[in-house]
């Protein structure tokens, strides 16, 4: 029926100002017999009611496009491959079906016109305004002299004809390539491209990596001009800087960081004053000494707007010049630095401050790994087990005391932070161990321990003084905000929450609280990576604003992103911001601040989406040999065609096509959000634990297909 609807809206179509009986289009269409005319004449009928078609005279009919109905907005494309046209213009998205996307792509800013106006709208397009993107992935298939690009996202639902011209490049079959498109003619089935890269053979790390980079139009490399320019930095530190600066270079200063890290923005340093205070220093690479403002370099690292950091590389802000070398506090090195300098009590209370540009030289490089076993231990030996240097390690009585006061101190904020309403995620972060190939070997589940906290509590603490600082001096500023959580977010997981006994109160002046208490409730048990996942996703995303609304998950008023200008790009304009309201300069940096909140939270959750993708990526690549294997999961997703599944020993997310459970038929209630057998009366909802098999891994789909064994 489908199917023949198609046929008659295509001769239709094609023919827009041409009346037609129902005859004429059975003859159109090679159909004379009676049954299949009264199929037709069905059809025709139902086309005029959704004021698809329109009866002219009586028994003809036209196409019908009505002006009144037609509107502008951006094409999202599920991956059923139906599509959704998001205007300005209506309060509701316009459902596309496949077969009236009328050649458009994902992303693309169409015309539409509407002819089903009921409570859901469909409509088709009707003209391309402006492609979204132009190049796309896909894998090589020789035909004879000419071949295919089979397109590999699940947005795409075609594939491209390449001609013997078009393979302007050394492929083979198989391999995984860039293709730009050329032209789709009218009345062609597959879109015209041309090859322009050749990314390897599919399946290959590397080959998978590059894929990925240019799927988000990541360029890896820097251009020859901003390496130019990087080259006559001056990296000498003179005389003259050092006496325009506060000089530490004498008080105990340290970084603690991952054991694979190689830039290193931030550095603390403590020393005990003669009135038995601390001063505690958290000291800043100075980028902004380095990057002038609206220069190639500044300009790029807007562009990009942050580090990505994949699984096995890093696509840096800066040239590596910068990142790895001038402003990283490396360990017995000059560094300029930008400071948040706080005196405190025994008790961690802050009685003065003091914001600056400073020099320091670091006397010491900490993993977070030392750190955390000198805690654990209350002791100043650290193991070679531990060590950085595979060496045993024994602290000076002076450093050892220092990091544990540190440490009663983190403890103390994150403590009054907690009772201000700050929501703490303890989630388990998945890492892998790669083999020279940068193969994963092993995937290790890391949960952050005190050691991170540690040095977490005291970047805040300097992010939250900075805003509170430029908030005093009355100035527009950067400032790094987080709205309340989304209320039927929060509804859906008190349902789930329900599930595995925990009532979660959701009145306004209740949530924060009641959600930390559901986070240690669920601690350890099989849901806990699910409960933490949801709560995540109920929460708003953080971004940059102008206006300052608070960070409602951090439980601050004020709040900025300072401690990190190696890596994003928002540290950078605060550090300029801050360091005019210290001289009283004019605010030179301030122009198209809003446009610029705009890009770099964009370009953040750019990243946030490719750096999840990479970690999936070495999942499916962990689990591309183990197809067969048994495992244990949760159900961590649910829709009307798939069940998803969290793997328990690898965290990856596979799927089971509802259609193939074998004991049942199963319904989809959206309302209750589970799966309810017909004949059994079965229930499945989100954090039922089942049992699978790994059916077929699929590394070109990024997809893992399981088999219910049991629930």
């Amino acid at each position: 029926m489908k199917e023949l609807k198609n046929k008659i809206l295509s001769i239709l179509k094609q023919n827009k100002n041409r009346k037609y009986n129902h005859i004429q289009i059975s003859s159109a269409l090679g159909i004379y017999d009676k049954k299949r005319r009264k199929r037709i004449i069905e059809i025709i009928q139902k086309l005029i009611k959704k004021n698809i078609i329109k009866a002219i005279d009586k028994g003809k009919f036209q196409y019908f496009l009505n002006k009144k109905n037609t509107f502008i907005g951006t094409l999202q494309i599920i991956s059923s491959g139906r599509g959704f046209v998001i205007t300005d213009d209506l309060e509701d998205d316009v459902m596309i079906n496949k077969f009236f996307l009328n050649k458009a792509f994902d992303g693309d800013l169409v015309k539409i016109n509407i002819f089903d106006n009921r409570k859901k709208k469909e409509g088709e397009i009707i003209e391309i305004l402006k492609r979204n993107k132009k190049e796309f992935i896909g894998e090589f298939k020789k035909y004879k002299n000419s071949g295919f690009v089979l397109t590999q996202s699940k947005k795409m639902y075609t594939d491209f004809f390449i001609s013997d011209k078009d393979i302007l490049l050394d492929v083979k079959d198989g391999d995984k390539v860039l293709v730009k498109l050329k032209e789709w003619p009218k009345d062609i089935k597959n879109p015209f491209g041309r090859i322009i890269k050749n990314l390897g053979k599919k399946g290959e790390i590397e080959t998978e990596i590059k894929s990925l980079l240019n799927d988000f139009k990541i360029d890896n490399f820097f251009k020859e001009k901003i390496l130019n320019e990087t080259k006559k930095i001056n990296i000498k530190i003179d005389k003259k800087e050092i006496s325009n600066r506060r000089d530490l270079r004498d008080t105990l200063t340290l970084t603690i960081d991952p054991n694979t890290a190689k830039d290193f923005d931030d550095a603390l340093s403590i020393k005990k004053k003669d009135n038995n205070n601390y001063e505690i220093g958290i000291h800043i690479a100075d980028v902004s000494h380095y990057i002038k403002f609206d220069s190639e370099i500044d300009k790029e690292a807007l562009k990009r707007g942050n580090s990505i950091y994949l699984v096995d590389r890093v696509v840096p802000m800066l040239p590596e010049k910068l990142s790895n070398q001038v402003c990283s506090l490396r360990p017995k090195e000059d560094k300029l630095t930008f400071s948040a300098i706080f005196e405190l009590n025994e008790k961690g209370k802050i009685l003065n401050e003091w914001f600056g540009k400073t020099v320091i030289n670091s006397n010491y490089r900490f993993t977070y790994e030392e750190i955390q076993s000198v805690i654990d231990n209350n002791s100043p030996v650290i193991e070679k087990e531990v060590s950085l240097t595979n060496k045993k390690i024994i602290l000076h009585d002076k450093i050892f005391n220092y990091i544990i006061f540190l440490n009663k101190i983190a403890k103390k904020y994150r403590e009054k932070r907690l009772e201000k309403g700050a929501i703490f995620f303890d989630k388990k972060e998945v890492g892998f161990i790669l083999d020279k190939s940068k193969n994963p070997q092993k995937i290790i589940l890391k949960k952050q321990k005190e050691a991170n906290k540690l040095v977490e509590e005291f970047m805040l603490l300097a992010n939250r003084k900075v805003a509170e600082f430029c908030l005093s001096k009355k100035t527009k500023n950067v400032y790094r905000v987080h709205d309340k959580p989304d209320i039927d977010k929060i509804k859906n997981l008190k349902k789930i929450a329900k599930a595995v006994g925990f009532d979660l109160k959701i009145e306004e002046n209740k949530i924060s609280k009641s959600i930390n208490e559901l986070l240690f409730f669920i601690k350890g048990k099989n849901e806990e990576n699910l409960i933490n996942n949801l709560a995540l996703r109920a929460m708003s995303k953080a971004e940059y604003n102008t206006n300052n609304i608070g960070h409602y998950g951090l439980g601050f008023d004020n709040y900025v992103h300072f401690t990190s200008p190696i890596r994003r790009y928002s540290d950078v304009l605060v550090h300029r911001i801050l360091y005019n309201k210290i001289l009283n300069n004019k605010e030179d940096y301030l122009k198209n601040l809003n446009i610029i909140c705009i890009h770099i939270s964009n370009k953040e959750k750019e990243a946030v989406k490719i750096e999840r993708e990479s970690i999936k990526l070495m999942q499916i690549k962990y689990l591309e040999n183990k197809e067969g294997s048994t495992h244990e999961g949760v159900i961590s997703g649910l829709t009307e065609r798939a069940i998803y599944i969290e793997l328990y020993d690898s965290k990856a997310e596979g799927l089971i096509r509802i259609k193939e459970l074998k004991d049942d038929f199963y319904i989809y209630n959206k309302k209750k959000h589970n799966l309810l057998g017909r004949r059994t009366k079965k229930i499945l909802q989100l954090g039922d634990l089942v049992e699978v098999i790994i059916k077929k891994v699929d590394i070109n789909k990024r997809q893992i297909d399981l088999e219910m064994i049991s629930f």
